[in-house]
């Protein structure tokens, strides 16, 4: 099932992948403001 759905949207794979990059960035900018 994953094997297929990375192939038949490797955009949606691609579109995770640089969200939770830009979410984890996200997070340690706030951490290092905070502290």
């Amino acid at each position: 099932m994953q094997r297929r759905i990375e192939v038949s949207n490797p955009k949606d794979l691609l579109g995770k992948f640089v969200q939770r990059l830009i979410e984890s960035l996200y997070l340690q900018k706030t951490y290092y403001c905070c502290y």
